[in-house]
């Protein structure tokens, strides 16, 4: 039943509707099942008008005694409907729902979902999130365009009324050690919930079954890696010694000893399969030339695979100076550009997974970037090749020794001698006047800067305005126009074209910005030593790893710079959060603090940041993920045959190996 395909559900709807499922992956039954809400309304919360309090979710049940419209200065729709029950009359506001008009009729008896706001001009008006039939908790799911939350509700309840039995993917003992309900159980009272916990329940089960099927592909991964074999790479030392003597600058110890740690894997007999960890700006560029060079001198050929074509170009250049002068030519491959094709050594974005090389190593920048299918089809192409690594995203060592065990881990500890540590300074709202003399002096000074904000486009809706005051780029790029009349100011963002981009970052290079507006898509790939300050605006809302990524931008020079931190946030944990990023430095340190203190999901620059990108389960779980992976570990040791079900499922998903 669960692979039957979702088309006869939907069969009455618009084309359009089955176009939205499948961008959100609903193509069959399984897929509607275990789409689960991403959270609940509990919409039980029935109170008498006159009992209502301000910014708490409620249900008021009353009647509709008046309805007027009128338009806000922006344009924006207001619907008002005054609403009595026995204890008293409110004002119901909605916001450009021109239908309601029609809808609404005095004298009917309605029950509306929302919460109480305090603004006087608005006589502290009811905000209606919803028109709802009775009080209940309400599953609330992720949705695309072309599709509304009625809809989706309407095909997953369809979907769950032919839930039948299906089968557990948990070995049962499992299943009790865990206190885990069985999976049509679990599934069931997800989507038809009668208490706030029921997600939980169902989030636990199906990242229990997640986490095994990693857990299980990662030792399949391992176990297939040492089996292989290859020619060992014949290292020559006197070679490396020249080459390491002709680089731009001196190596730290660090760096030496990550070197050497790489090279000595090569000559294993079977690939390499490592991680290299460093801070933002701690050098991993110049070790990995290091191993490069060595590939090279070997006749190997070697590839660079970079998410951004910034960051492409970028690595281009600096390889290209090293390497050029041992006469090793580096190309280039993107979508846009391609440079010496047939040059041992290839740089490259995505346009590289498309070409048809033949290397004997990938290097991976940035890898938590791209999806593991990507980086596996890539190898495909490159069955035994060695595979290098590399990362500024910071990964607790606690959960490196359990997740990563497929992988081998080199740390590099120190930054480059000559930069020095980048100061951080929080600040809030009453302070921006102080902070912005500051910055004006580094611009007198010629010093650019960086200006990061969460979101790219300003909003227009009132509701958004008065529940959202997250900066945008847009704003932004026109507030500080006005306060640095004489700056030049450029923008970088997701929804802009990627070579429009480029332009902007080499204009800041070459020093023709002054001030960068950018959302986080600053948080790898750019590298301009003479940016001295950056400011972040509404940092409570970034993890604290996004946050040490976005610092890495500065104190890439040798000049002193700084990290101006802009706290909006209202709770102790934002507070806490913000408070170690300023006093702490170590990107590892600062990814066990956030693990500590943010809740299930929530840990920024591991599982959102693509590495192994989970949809149900949660890294903060140390106890669970032990369990899973010691049980993997047996399973792939007794026999995975024994096990038909994750056997299936397995084979299923055999493109999508961990590497």
């Amino acid at each position: 039943m669960e692979s039957a395909s979702i088309e006869r559900l939907v069969k009455s709807r618009a084309y359009s509707t089955k176009a939205a499922l499948a961008r959100l992956n609903i193509r069959t039954l399984q897929d509607a099942l275990e789409f689960l809400p991403f959270r609940y309304e509990d919409r039980t919360n029935v109170v008498a008008i006159a009992k209502l309090d301000f910014d708490i979710d409620s249900v008021i049940i009353g009647t509709v005694t008046s309805v007027s419209s009128r338009k806000s200065k922006r344009g924006v729709l207001m619907i008002q409907a005054r609403i009595k029950d026995k204890s008293g009359t409110t004002t119901a506001l909605w916001f450009n729902q021109r239908y309601l008009l029609k809808t609404l009729r005095e004298y009917d008896e309605i029950t509306l979902y929302g919460v109480r706001k305090r603004i006087p001009s608005l006589q502290n008006p009811f905000i209606v999130k919803g028109i709802i039939a009775k009080p209940e908790i309400c599953p609330i799911y992720r949705r695309t365009a072309g599709i509304s939350q009625a809809t989706i509700r309407s095909v997953i309840n369809r979907a769950v009324d032919e839930i039948d039995d299906i089968p557990d993917l948990l070995p049962a003992k499992i299943s009790k050690q865990l206190k885990l309900p069985n999976r049509k159980s679990a599934l069931l009272r997800a989507h038809r919930p009668e208490a706030m916990e029921d997600l939980q329940i169902a989030q636990q089960l199906l990242g229990a079954e997640e986490l095994l099927l990693l857990a299980l592909r990662a030792e399949r991964s391992r176990l297939e890696r040492l089996a292989k074999r290859r020619p060992t790479l014949a290292i020559d030392t006197t070679f490396l010694q020249n080459f390491v003597q002709k680089l731009p600058f001196a190596l730290t110890d660090s760096q030496r000893k990550a070197a050497w740690e790489i090279l000595n894997d090569l000559q294993q007999p079977y690939p390499m399969n490592r991680l290299l960890y460093g801070e933002v700006g701690s050098g991993k560029t110049a070790v990995a030339a290091i191993v490069a060079a060595a590939l090279l001198q070997n006749g190997k050929r070697v590839a660079v695979l970079c998410p951004t074509l910034s960051l492409a170009e970028q690595q281009f250049r600096v390889l290209s100076a090293v390497l050029n002068q041992f006469n090793y030519r580096v190309g280039l491959s993107s979508s846009t550009e391609s440079k010496n094709k047939q040059a041992p050594i290839i740089v490259g974005t995505h346009a590289l997974l498309k070409a048809h090389y033949g290397f004997d190593m990938v290097i991976i920048d940035e890898q938590h970037r791209f999806g593991v299918d990507q980086r596996q089809f890539l190898l495909k192409t490159n069955p035994n090749c060695d595979v290098l690594m590399m990362s500024a995203t910071p990964i607790p060592r606690s959960f490196a020794q359990t997740l990563l065990r497929h992988l081998d881990i080199t740390y590099l500890s120190q930054r480059p001698l000559h930069q020095k540590p980048v100061v951080t300074k929080i600040f809030s709202e009453n302070q921006r006047s102080t902070i912005e003399k500051e910055i004006a002096k580094r611009l007198e000074n010629r010093e650019p800067g960086y200006v990061v904000c969460p979101r790219i486009n300003e909003t227009t809706e009132l509701i958004d305005q008065m529940l959202d005051d997250k900066k945008s780029v847009q704003s932004e790029v026109k507030r500080l126009a006005k306060v640095f009349p004489s700056a030049r100011i450029g923008e970088i963002h997701g929804q802009a074209d990627s070579a429009k981009n480029t332009k902007t970052l080499e204009r800041f290079r070459q020093s023709e910005i002054d001030i960068l507006v950018a959302t986080t898509i600053i948080e790898i790939g750019i590298d301009n030593p003479d940016a001295t300050w950056i400011l972040i605006e509404n940092a409570d809302h970034f993890g604290l790893s996004t946050l040490h990524q976005l610092r890495g931008r500065v104190g890439r020079g040798a000049k002193g710079s700084i990290c101006y931190v802009a706290n909006t946030g209202t709770t102790d944990s934002s507070a806490k959060r913000l408070l170690a990023f300023s006093q702490i430095t170590n990107g590892l340190e600062l990814s066990e603090i956030d693990l500590e203190l943010r809740g299930p999901g929530e840990l920024t620059g591991f599982s959102q940041s693509g590495e192994i990108a989970l949809r149900y389960a949660s890294w903060n779980d140390k106890e669970l993920l032990e369990t899973i992976f010691a049980l993997a570990r047996k399973i792939m040791h007794d026999s995975l045959e024994m096990y038909p079900l994750l056997q299936k499922q397995l084979k299923s998903d055999g493109e999508q190996s961990t590497i």
